[in-house]
């Protein structure tokens, strides 16, 4: 069994369905049962799951028929993690897709048999998920996203919209094994845009109140936000603080953030859905590359803006790909 990824060559979601027609890959598909395992909550995730399994129909797998799901989103819980993955695995599920580090990870740890699509997590290979990214080995492959430059790049958008920012406070989750990477990408990012960093790296949720209280007082003009914490109750948080505040996942604006910029959460979702038809077809994750996505997106919560009062320039208004409300 086997999930998919590559840098070497690259297929967009838009040409998965394309690939075989749908009475052709209905025909060869079998029951599968699937762990999905990830941050935030049913509600959050709404639009995700939604084009997961639209892109499971279209190659053959429909709920109820030949396709059943076990969900596990997980909202600011990091220690129940093991526990959740474990019941997965006691589940007998065919494959668990788990989106971002810390969920693979957390996967990978109970099981050494069970494939594990990424979908996405942060330098794989980095974090020991993947040997490499052409031949992945082991139980685990799918969708890598540079995060590190995602970050970096958030934060060149939060200077972009906010324009009079000179303090920019960055939080880093010390629980996620690419905090450290996040962080070299983001403080020469700062350097470059001649910001301070107030930098700040949390050991669970019990830190976050505190630390925006912190941030408040040092009069912090934004925030960037490494997307494996909590990402609603750091967007509640900020909304309390009247605090701009930005993260390199979508999921983040989508549960009130103000704003994010990554990759496509649909195409993120239609390409995992291609890993686990490549593997119920009987791929190996050891032999599939591991991919990135194509689209990138920069998406804004505007009723957030509203609310902490924040008149984003029309220049940067014209370069939203995607508005929440």
């Amino acid at each position: 069994m086997n999930g998919r990824r590559c840098v070497v060559f690259a297929i967009g979601a838009g040409t998965l369905a394309s690939m075989l027609s749908p009475a052709a890959r209905a025909q060869g598909a079998r029951s599968i049962r699937l762990g999905i395992f990830g941050p935030g909550s049913a509600a959050g995730n709404k639009e995700w799951l939604s084009s997961f399994v639209g892109q499971m129909r279209t190659l053959g797998y429909v709920e109820g028929r030949n396709l059943a799901l076990d969900v596990r989103w997980v909202e600011g819980r990091s220690d129940a993690l093991p526990q959740l993955a474990a019941e997965l695995v006691a589940l007998k599920v065919d494959v668990i897709v788990a989106v971002q580090t810390p969920f693979a990870l957390a996967a990978r740890q109970a099981t050494a048999t069970i494939p594990i699509v990424m979908a996405p997590t942060a330098d794989p290979v980095a974090t020991g998920l993947v040997a490499s990214l052409a031949r992945p080995g082991g139980n685990v492959t799918g969708m890598s996203a540079a995060v590190g430059e995602l970050a970096a790049k958030t934060l060149e958008l939060l200077k972009e919209m906010i324009p009079a920012a000179r303090r920019i406070g960055v939080l880093a989750n010390a629980e996620d094994t690419f905090a450290r990477t996040f962080l070299e990408h983001v403080e020469p990012a700062g350097r470059r845009l001649g910001v301070t960093l107030m930098i700040h790296s949390l050991r669970g949720t019990d830190q976050l109140e505190a630390t925006f209280e912190t941030l408040a007082k040092a009069r912090a003009d934004a925030l960037l936000v490494q997307p494996s914490l909590p990402q609603r109750r750091v967007a509640e948080l900020a909304l309390r603080h009247r605090l701009p505040t930005g993260a390199p996942g979508q999921l983040f604006s989508n549960v009130g953030g103000l704003m994010s910029y990554s990759s496509s959460r649909e195409e993120q979702a239609q390409l995992a859905a291609y890993y686990v038809d490549r593997i119920a077809r009987g791929a190996k994750p050891a032999d599939l590359p591991v991919q990135q996505p194509l689209r990138y997106e920069i998406a804004v919560n505007m009723k957030s803006a509203r609310e902490i009062g924040l008149a984003i320039p029309p220049a940067f208004i014209a370069r939203i790909d995607r508005v929440f409300e």
